[in-house]
């Protein structure tokens, strides 16, 4: 009996201090900011800093879709010289916030304006689309005054099929059949590190092919930008074909051996973010067996493709290759026996 009341006692106690402790940790701000969906923002959000040493606004934005991109402009001017905080946080999991990018600058009466953009990306994880916006004051003077305004929009940036083609392959974009002789045209975007989490966009492609066909990608994007050109088997595994791009420009080629069907995945990314930001159009085509090849050279002089040589030119290249060595052995035999001869111990290299 007292055994089981000394144990509800300690469970008691151990929940009492527990919940203590949880009232005791401070709320996150950006969670008690009341929710304002981005769809439903017409106009600034203003406020003014008045208190002295600290004073901060939080608000938080919802409803941001992936393929679509926040961007947010934040005008402040104040009475004084006063440290001015203004800070972007993205919500990654439920109730967790993690900053995005921020400044601290020194402002005074002359209106200074900051801006951030974050292009929300279609992933495995499942796109919250929830921001905190910060925007704080730190001065020691009496009678401090910040203002600000807000402007909050969101600006479409979707891919090809009105999405934001994903980063996974069971998401794949679908471009369907592509036909002989025919180009299939796909645009999209990616985002710089720290202006989004859009790095890698995937597209499905099928195609059926005669023998010899060849399939043909070129992809031209911003000058500025660096971006990765992959071409994948069916199964997203072997990477067949891959070019990066030089001035904007990138072009791969792959052979058909073998008359078929085929599916192949096309990957377009900027390696995290590094390549920066970045707006892309890429043109497919299958080209018949005896047409025009394009594509077959890689930016920086790799080839895109083996080259390859008929049976008839291969033949004559192993005939007269043959030809030479014999000839060249018969020299050397010469030579050598007739500086035996002459009662020299010489020795060359031999050839076979």
């Amino acid at each position: 009996m007292r055994r089981a009341a000394a144990l509800a006692l300690a469970a008691y106690i151990t929940a009492t201090l527990a919940l203590i402790a949880t009232a005791a940790q401070p709320q996150d701000p950006c969670l008690a900011a009341k929710p304002v969906n981005v769809a439903e923002i017409t106009g600034k959000l203003v406020g003014t800093l008045t208190k002295t040493p600290n004073d901060a606004d939080f608000y938080r934005i919802v409803g941001v879709k992936p393929g679509q991109e926040l961007v947010l402009s934040i005008k402040a001017s104040a009475n004084t010289s006063v440290s001015l905080n203004a800070a972007l946080f993205r919500e990654v999991s439920p109730g967790v916030f993690a900053l995005v990018d921020e400044n601290n600058i020194v402002i005074g009466r002359q209106p200074v304006e900051l801006g951030y953009r974050w292009l929300e990306a279609e992933t495995e994880k499942t796109s919250l689309g929830s921001f905190c916006i910060k925007v704080s004051q730190f001065s020691e003077v009496f009678q401090v005054s910040t203002t600000y305004e807000i402007s909050v929009s969101v600006a479409e940036m979707f891919d090809t099929g009105g999405v934001d083609a994903p980063s996974y392959l069971d998401g794949a974009v679908s471009l369907g059949v592509l036909e002989p002789g025919k180009k299939l045209t796909i645009t999209g975007f990616l985002s710089a590190a720290k202006k989004g989490n859009d790095y890698i966009d995937i597209y499905k492609l099928s195609l059926t092919a005669a023998r010899g066909d060849r399939l043909v990608i070129k992809l031209v994007g911003s000058p500025e930008a660096v971006l990765d050109l992959a071409l994948m088997d069916q199964k997203g595994e072997v990477t067949l074909r891959s070019n990066k791009t030089t001035v904007g420009e990138a072009a791969l080629s792959l052979r058909l051996e073998k008359a078929g069907d085929y599916v192949f995945y096309l990957r377009i990314s900027n390696s995290g973010g590094l390549g920066g930001s970045a707006e892309y159009t890429a043109t497919i085509e299958l080209q018949p067996a005896g047409g025009q090849e394009e594509g077959g050279q890689q930016k920086g002089g790799q080839p895109g493709v083996e080259p390859r040589l008929s049976d008839q030119t291969a033949r004559l290249i192993v005939i007269g290759s043959t030809a030479a060595v014999a000839a060249t052995s018969i020299l050397a035999i010469i030579i050598r026996t007739r500086r035996r001869r002459a009662g020299e111990e010489y020795i060359e290299y031999e050839y076979y």
